[in-house]
This record gives structure tokens, C-alpha cells and sequence, in this order.
């Protein structure tokens, strides 16, 4: 079982930008995934909000189910408010695009870009 920590912004996209080795960037917000142990073990970083579309980036192992991305958002939907949520992942991210697509994601090109849409 997991959980969701928000309000910590600064501190999950530090873990993230360091568990995952990945360049550091400006982000608009950022959720991260607990274990049962209130330890991180996934980040969430939304990034490039234009008042319209929102970029969500997912970096974790085995920590997303459909149930829980669906949560995640329309949590960032509606604290955004904005009309559009994009994924863009692996192809070879098997589960998480499964778990995208039932809850109403879109495939929308070649190098899986998932959108989900309000609008």
C-alpha cells in the first residue's frame, strides 16, 4: 500500500532528481510516493504548465496502479485547473501505459505521448 505526499515540493523533486540521476529542472509541482514505512519510493514532477496543458513526469519501480494514477490526476487537474494532463514515457513502460489507458489517457503519437483531456 502507498500514499501520496504532497506539499513538499522542493524536497520530493531533490530525491527524485538524486534516486534517478536526472538533470535538475524547474517544476511546477511535485507529489511523491510513500511505502506503508513513510518512506519516498516514486516522485511525481508536474512541469511546463502553460495555462492549459500540464507535463507529468512519473519515476518510480512498480508503484502505480490505475486506481492510484487516477487520483494523482485529478488532483493535479483540478489544482492546476487546467484542460489537459500529457505523460510522455517509455514505450517499453508496459504498465504504466495500460494503467493510463484505463483511466481515460489517449495515445496520441509514435514516441508514447499520452494525453488525458478536460476540455
Amino acid at each position: 500500500m502507498y500514499g501520496l505526499l504532497m506539499g513538499h515540493d522542493v524536497a520530493v523533486a531533490s530525491w527524485t532528481y538524486q534516486k534517478f540521476n536526472i538533470h535538475p529542472q524547474a517544476i511546477d509541482k511535485a507529489f511523491g510516493i510513500v511505502n506503508k514505512e513513510g518512506e519516498l519510493v516514486g516522485g511525481i514532477l508536474f512541469q511546463n504548465f502553460n495555462g492549459i496543458n500540464l507535463e507529468l513526469s512519473y519515476y518510480g519501480v512498480r508503484t502505480l496502479s490505475p486506481g492510484f494514477c487516477r487520483i494523482i490526476a485529478r488532483t493535479a487537474l483540478g489544482h492546476f485547473n487546467c484542460g489537459r494532463l500529457t505523460v510522455i514515457t517509455s514505450q517499453k513502460n508496459k504498465r504504466l501505459i495500460r494503467a493510463l489507458l484505463k483511466i481515460g489517457f489517449k495515445f496520441l503519437s509514435r514516441r508514447s505521448q499520452f494525453c488525458f483531456d478536460l476540455i
